[in-house]
């Protein structure tokens, strides 16, 4: 009987911590920025307080522009000097989808599509 409580409660525990594959939400974009191995988009969920997310950008269209500006503004950076390009807060529906991070082997949102919305 022990046995079937354990899996049990280790069937649950799976359970509730699954994201799901795909997400769409109203978020507020924040930053874009570079480390040594990609780039990363962060965004804080719209109506709901302090939920940050930090994704990779593969939004074609933005996510090319963010980008440019981004080593536009690294130009007059030194080199060891973390930057962020801010993006001041803009009101946006994403569309993410899980993705496996060949950096850390863990699972990462990835932002697939960036719709801005007015406030």
């Amino acid at each position: 009987m022990k046995k079937i409580l354990l899996a049990l409660g280790l069937f649950s525990l799976q359970y509730v911590h699954a994201l799901p594959a795909t997400l769409t939400e109203e978020v507020y974009l924040k930053s874009f920025s570079c480390g040594s191995d990609s780039c990363y988009l962060s965004m804080e969920i719209a109506n709901v307080d302090n939920v940050h997310l930090s994704t990779f950008c593969g939004d074609r269209k933005y996510c090319s522009q963010y980008h440019t500006a981004y080593e536009n503004m690294m130009e007059n950076v030194t080199e060891d000097e973390y930057q962020e390009y801010e993006l001041n807060q803009r009101k946006a529906r994403v569309m993410l989808k899980l993705v496996d991070n060949p950096y850390s082997g863990q699972k990462m949102y990835e932002t697939q599509s960036i719709v801005y919305l007015k406030d």
